[in-house]
């Protein structure tokens, strides 16, 4: 009777309560190693290595800022060091749905629609936004003419002449624009005097990239550049605040004197 009594009482197994966690386990575990197996066969009748011709896929870097861009901007003492007469305090940085910088006039049907595209002289990243000179330019060749004036913004810190026209080919000609204003100087004098041509390769001012060149080479790194990618997909918010977090860590603001 206590043997009955003992085997009548014993705990059933885990398996035996969960038949379909258990059977969805053991898929999953057959179909990985059915998948490590083909991919060990393929490897042995043609090793990627060995390839005559391995696919390299290449891009134009679009040299803009990330559309719908909603933050501050501080200059670090660095910056500071190299600026004349530059106010230490949070400059916004806000973009619109094209990666062009705000505030801008959006008319449905304006009279006119100009666009100045450059490097940083255009930019004014660090310039309070209401007084950027694309924009002031717009507002007062509006007050001036009373017609309906919408002035982007499209420069780039760094731009030369050919990331603009890039920038002027892939976004800009879509806005149809009325007038459009060049600035470049300084940016095209630094490239040519650096790489003697706007076409360098091999560097990272090359215009056109090979995209394998941006993935990490190393397994451990490759492994944490997808778990980023995933975490930065699923959790936005959190990712965009851990990352301010980590900034304001490692480059904290300056307290401003008055």
């Amino acid at each position: 009777m206590n043997k009955s009594n003992s085997k009548n009482n014993s705990k059933p197994s885990w398996i035996s309560e969960n038949p379909k966690k258990t059977g969805l386990i053991i898929f999953l575990i057959v179909t990985m190693l059915s998948l490590f197996l083909a991919d060990r066969l393929l490897n042995f009748n043609n090793p990627i290595e060995t390839k005559k011709q391995p696919t390299i896929t290449r891009a134009i870097i679009l040299r803009e800022h990330h559309p719908n861009l909603n933050k501050n901007i501080f200059a670090d003492n660095i910056y500071l060091s190299t600026a004349d007469n530059l106010t230490a305090q949070n400059y916004p940085l806000r973009t619109d749905s094209n990666g062009l910088i705000l505030p801008h006039n959006s008319y449905k049907n304006p009279d006119q629609k100009i666009i100045f595209i450059g490097g940083s002289t255009t930019e004014c990243m660090y310039v309070t936004e209401n007084i950027r000179f694309p924009y002031l330019a717009g507002q007062l060749i509006e007050k001036k003419t009373n017609k309906l004036i919408n002035s982007y913004n499209a420069g780039v810190s760094g731009n030369n002449t050919i990331q603009s026209i890039d920038v002027f080919l892939h976004k800009i000609i879509s806005i149809k624009p009325d007038i459009i204003v060049l600035m470049h100087a300084i940016n095209d004098y630094a490239t040519l005097a650096y790489d003697h041509t706007y076409w360098p390769t091999e560097t990272p001012r090359s215009e056109i990239i090979t995209i394998n060149d941006y993935f990490p080479k190393k397994p451990k790194e490759t492994l944490w550049w997808h778990l980023k990618g995933m975490f930065h997909v699923l959790y936005p918010n959190i990712y965009y605040r851990l990352h301010e977090i980590k900034e304001n860590v490692l480059r904290p603001p300056q307290q401003v004197e008055h």
